[in-house]
């Protein structure tokens, strides 16, 4: 009996011994970890990729576009790049999301509501350099109530008088068309 318990106080013994050295190690570690031996130098990166030999604008858009005649563009990848080739008559600010001026550099409403003035800034310019005009707006509203139904987002404008609503028959898409001719002319007054 006298044997067993005095290997049982040398086995806590050297638990003892082994415990204490264990945890020595690890604030040896714990030490060595948190001081810094030297600070990383930092070098100024250089790509590997030369330059294009023309300025180019490359846009990675994922899959390819359906189409990218506006008035059918609804949704990303056709939206995105329609709203980087073209400026509206206003924007959104992306951290408010309240209107700011596009082309459009300031722009009323009537006391109803119903009829909305667009003036355009002067320097609005195509990228061929030629003006902007007033024309350009109402032939493009024209030709968006001429594809009608077509446009996944018609019911967007449903409520503007000349434009088509989503149940219009072909044969009718004419007449509304130039209906809303009509109604408009380039003083771009909607």
């Amino acid at each position: 009996m006298y044997h067993a318990l005095l290997l049982i106080r040398r086995s806590a013994g050297s638990l003892q011994r082994a415990a204490g050295l264990i945890a020595i190690f690890l604030c040896a570690l714990l030490i060595a970890g948190c001081s810094e031996f030297d600070r990383p130098k930092v070098e100024p990166f250089y790509s590997e990729t030369a330059p294009p030999p023309q300025q180019e604008l490359r846009w990675s858009n994922g899959r390819s576009p359906k189409s990218l005649d506006p008035a059918r563009a609804i949704a990303a990848p056709e939206s995105d790049i329609v709203r980087a080739i073209y400026e509206g008559l206003t924007d959104l600010d992306s951290r408010t999301m309240n209107e700011i001026p596009g082309v459009a550099e300031k722009w009323e409403s009537s006391d109803d509501l119903r009829t909305w003035t667009f003036h355009l800034r002067k320097d609005a310019r195509w990228s061929n350099g030629e003006s902007v005009t007033a024309d350009d707006f109402v032939r493009s509203w024209k030709r968006l109530a001429s594809v009608g139904e077509k446009s996944g987002d018609s019911y967007l404008y449903q409520n503007i008088v000349g434009m088509l609503p989503v149940d219009f028959k072909a044969d009718r898409r004419a007449e509304a068309a130039e209906e809303f001719s009509d109604l408009y002319d380039s003083d771009l007054s909607a």
